[in-house]
């Protein structure tokens, strides 16, 4: 935790509430996008960075992505 310390553009940091204080995540979850919930080549839309406490094996081993479908 770093308190009221100016951050670079490349680190990744979330506000908190108590005492005005930035927390960094350590780790970046390169994370799929896909047009429908089924994982195929043709749905695949991109890979988005998301900051993240845990390493990106966590994620990739709940199988974790992000979908635009709405139904």
């Amino acid at each position: 935790v770093i308190p009221n310390k100016k951050l670079q553009l490349n680190q990744i940091s979330f506000r908190q509430k108590r005492n005005d204080q930035i927390s960094i995540a350590p780790y970046i979850y390169m994370c799929p996008v896909y047009k429908k919930p089924m994982r195929t080549d043709l749905h695949f839309i991109t890979m988005l960075k998301l900051p993240s406490n845990d390493i990106s094996e966590h994620w990739i081993l709940r199988g974790v992505v992000l979908l635009c479908d709405i139904k």
